[in-house]
C-alpha cells in the first residue's frame, strides 16, 4: 500500500501511526500505575492515600477511620515510604441479624514510591480524626560544585 502513495503521504501516515503508538503507550502506563496497587492488595482493605509534592516536602495523607496510633507503623527509606497496620473488628455483646456490613477490618500495607529523597530524621506524622498526615522535608541536594583541570 505505501508503494502506491506519494513520498510526503507515507510519512504522514508514519507520523500518524507513531502518534498513536504514543498514545497507547501513554494509556497503558496510566492503567498499570492504576491497577498495580490493587494486584498487590494483601488485606482485607485498601486505605485510600493522596501523595502532594511541595518545595520544601512530601505530605502524604491516608485515609485511617477507626485506628488509633499504636495501630499504624510507617517506615521511610530512602525514596520509599511504607504504611502498615491493622484496623480490628469491633467486638459486639448483643448479636442481631446484620442487614448491611460494608465496613473493612484487618490488616493492610500500602508501600509508595516517592518523587524524591526525603530526610527519614525529620519526618512528622499526626493522626487527625480518621486520616494521618505525614510530613517528610526533602532531602537537601548539595550544589554543584566546579573542579578546575590541573596541567602535569
Amino acid at each position: 500500500m505505501f508503494g502506491l502513495l506519494p513520498w510526503h503521504r507515507k510519512k504522514e501516515l508514519t507520523e500518524q501511526k507513531e502518534g498513536f503508538e504514543d498514545l497507547f503507550d501513554r494509556a497503558s502506563s496510566f492503567l498499570s500505575s492504576a491497577v498495580d496497587p490493587l494486584l498487590r492488595w494483601n488485606g482485607d482493605w485498601f486505605p485510600r492515600i493522596d501523595v502532594r509534592e511541595g518545595d520544601k516536602d512530601i505530605m502524604v495523607n491516608v485515609e485511617l477511620p477507626g485506628l488509633q496510633p499504636g495501630d499504624i507503623d510507617i517506615r521511610v527509606d530512602e525514596r520509599r515510604l511504607t504504611i502498615s497496620g491493622e484496623k480490628k473488628m469491633e467486638k459486639e455483646e448483643k448479636r442481631s441479624d446484620i442487614h448491611i456490613f460494608e465496613r473493612r477490618f484487618g490488616s493492610f500495607t500500602r508501600t509508595v514510591d516517592l518523587p524524591v529523597e526525603v530526610d527519614a530524621d525529620k519526618v512528622k506524622a499526626e493522626l487527625v480524626q480518621g486520616v494521618l498526615k505525614i510530613e517528610m522535608p526533602k532531602k537537601k541536594i548539595s550544589a554543584r560544585k566546579s573542579i578546575p583541570v590541573k596541567t602535569a
